[in-house]
């Protein structure tokens, strides 16, 4: 039907926060958004899909993406992501 299977999705979200997780320690603070943006919806997706994902996963993601947001001065958005954490 189309609809990628849970384990395909729970690996690309791996990657996408890795990718993330790089740009950050390497202090590209903007680059890094759009992956743990991209890593929360693939680790979502992977739920949707009857898959898995590794406990606290989507909540550390959330996490990482909230501090990213508040280093580059935008506290608000930052917020609204934190209290789904």
């Amino acid at each position: 039907d189309g609809t990628p299977e849970p384990r395909y999705l729970g690996l690309a979200a791996a990657i996408a926060e890795g990718r993330g997780q790089l740009f950050l320690r390497f202090g590209k603070t903007p680059d890094a958004v759009p992956f743990l943006e991209q890593g929360i919806a693939l680790r979502k997706a992977e739920a949707a899909a009857g898959g898995t994902p590794p406990p606290l996963s989507i909540a550390i993601a959330y996490v990482n993406l909230t501090g990213a947001l508040h280093r580059m001065g935008q506290p608000e958005k930052a917020l609204e992501y934190n209290v789904l954490a």
